[in-house]
């Protein structure tokens, strides 16, 4: 699509004035034109790089006080203000809704946390869209990992690894601000040949999860998908589970 039809880009680009670096990946499969208007850098990739490389990336390349990052899918309800008056907060969370339901953020027993600048003590998850740390969050995360986000996940499991390396951080201060609606994918409606082929990433996901986090949301996820896999005789998925599983760690597993 071109820039015009996305939501965040047209959303955002009414307060370019406040933002230092704006920058739009384009994941294909056509290249985009960078409108006149648009003063900020355009990437055209079309080789289907890694979510996570490419999130590193922006964090190496940019030195900033604060990073946020967007789907293409989002839509933001309060603007960036909720990221620019909070300034004590090493990570801000909106709340993620989609259908009129909000999804996110979650704690660790899945309970969907909603309260307008709420500040969280527990673990938390959520989705990288709309996702906003601050640089003292990048030098904890680079000082424990190397990098921000893991890079064996290159995209399910991009944002679930990220919380789980910053629940291990507790020195990092959450809170919840902002709303977006986000289109999230286990919402809709997709035809059979995307279903199986999301069935087989996410399950790989989970099984890296496991392997590398020993996250007991993530075993306890893993359990259930093996049950209704079995009870669907959807056999390869289970085979790629554990295939995934004792696969030995060489680089990149292609999650």
């Amino acid at each position: 699509k071109s820039l015009t039809d996305s939501e965040p880009y047209m959303s955002l680009n009414i307060e370019v004035s406040i933002i230092d670096i704006f920058v739009i990946w384009n994941y294909g499969p056509n290249k985009v034109t960078k409108p006149l208007s648009f003063s900020g850098t355009l990437i055209n990739d079309l080789d289907n790089r890694s979510l996570s490389e490419i999130y590193n990336w922006f964090v190496d390349s940019f030195n900033a006080d604060k990073y946020i990052i967007f789907d293409d899918d989002s839509c933001l309800v309060s603007g960036l203000s909720p990221y620019l008056v909070d300034n004590c907060s090493d990570l801000i969370l909106p709340r993620i809704k989609d259908g009129g339901k909000y999804f996110y953020p979650i704690n660790s027993s899945g309970t969907i946390l909603s309260c307008e600048n709420e500040i969280v003590h527990k673990k938390i998850f959520s989705i990288t869209s709309g996702l906003c740390f601050n640089q003292d969050t990048v030098n904890y995360l680079k000082s424990m990992f190397g990098n921000v986000f893991d890079e064996d996940f290159a995209f399910y499991g991009v944002d679930t690894s990220f919380f789980y390396r910053v629940n291990m951080i507790k020195n990092i201060k959450l809170s919840i601000g902002g709303e977006i609606y986000h289109s999230l994918s286990k919402n809709s409606s997709e035809d059979l040949v995307t279903s199986n082929f999301r069935k087989a990433e996410r399950i790989k996901d989970l099984a890296l999860q496991v392997r590398k986090y020993r996250s007991f949301m993530a075993i306890k996820s893993s359990l259930k998908v093996l049950i209704i896999s079995a009870v669907n005789c959807e056999w390869m998925l289970i085979f790629i589970y554990f295939q995934t599983l004792v696969k030995l760690h060489n680089g990149k597993l292609g999650i």
